[in-house]
């Protein structure tokens, strides 16, 4: 027999999983949800034969000793190595990390985040999703503790910690102007976070100071979906003779191996006249034959902060002020793998 859930009653009942989880965790009445709606949450999880044994535990002491870690793809060489200082974190106030990944899906990720609510996880560090902005609302409104990575909604008021994205673009292609480069494109994903955007500003703003006139073809968008093939495509439109952009920027590692990797796979001699410049510092890159520009992003620091800010949030008996918002700075490199 079908174990039921949250979700069954929240659907029974036509209200959010948020509010039955509420309800069934003690803290309706905090939340000023109406005695009638307690009382029919609690009929149908009886009629239900709902039965939560698998945190008892946490229904007893009030705290389940987990957090919920939500990132775009915890494959991503970024995201596992913050996704393993925060496990390592955590575990030193004997807490869990519950790792899923959204693969940059709206639905996908308000899917894991009722998932973890049902497991009744303490609080939730997310890297979130284009068009998320409600379930993450759903989540403050719940007085659950919510602490936001790489990314954040500007119209929301919550705990965040990202990068300086905006001064590190500017930076990382005005260290190819200065090498000589005029014509940079790029290729971005096809979003309208608020990192990309800031990403894309850096890069135009210091093409335009430098007194580059942009063209409208060296900015290429792909799509989350059918990525390598959507990265082929445009990559082949920046080499070719019509728009031949001599360098590229790429606001995001991923973006960066996949590209290049295409154009290997056709000449890799290009390298050899072209510039190479990446928001991130992919491994791949320590070994590069080739000069590349490379972002390092402060992951042990993102980490760390992240479970100061969400502990503080789970352990405080006392509401939290104010949001916690930082931003942190980031370091240029420029690579080339020297054989001996």
């Amino acid at each position: 027999m079908k174990r039921s859930s949250i979700s069954d009653i929240a659907k029974r009942l036509g209200v959010s999983n948020t509010l039955v989880s509420m309800v069934l965790n003690g803290k309706a009445k905090e939340n000023r949800i109406s005695e009638e709606t307690i009382k029919r949450v609690f009929e149908v999880a009886k009629e239900l034969n709902y039965q939560p044994n698998q945190l008892a535990r946490g229904l007893r002491t009030g705290k389940s000793k987990t957090i919920g870690l939500i990132v775009a793809d915890i494959s991503n060489p970024f995201f596992s190595r913050i996704g393993r200082k925060i496990e390592d974190e955590a575990s030193k106030y004997g807490y869990h990390v519950i790792f899923c990944s959204s693969d940059e899906n709206t639905q996908k990720t308000k899917t894991l985040i009722n998932v973890l609510n049902e497991r009744q996880v303490d609080g939730f560090i997310i890297s979130p999703t284009a068009g998320s902005q409600q379930q993450i609302k759903e989540l403050l409104d719940s007085d659950i503790p919510v602490v936001l990575i790489d990314r954040y909604f500007t119209e929301l008021e919550t705990n965040y910690i990202a990068i300086d994205n905006y001064t590190s673009s500017y930076k990382i292609v005005k260290s190819l102007i200065v090498q000589g480069y005029k014509r940079i494109g790029s290729l971005f994903f096809n979003t309208d976070m608020v990192h990309m955007k800031h990403r894309m500003n850096g890069y135009k703003d210091a093409c335009k100071e430098a007194g580059i006139q942009l063209d409208e073809r060296w900015i290429r968008n792909v799509d989350f979906e059918n990525l390598e093939e959507s990265i082929k495509k445009e990559m082949k439109a920046l080499i070719s003779p019509e728009i031949d952009c001599d360098s590229f920027f790429f606001p995001t590692g991923e973006l960066a191996v996949k590209s290049l990797e295409g154009l290997a796979e056709d000449d890799i001699h290009i390298f050899n006249h072209t510039g190479i410049s990446c928001f991130d510092d992919p491994e791949a890159f320590h070994f590069s034959p080739f000069p590349v520009i490379t972002l390092t992003q402060p992951i042990n620091e993102i980490g760390n902060k992240a479970i100061d800010i969400i502990m503080e949030e789970i352990e405080s008996e006392n509401e939290v002020d104010s949001p916690r918002k930082v931003i942190l700075d980031s370091h240029i490199l420029e690579r080339r793998y020297e054989s001996h």
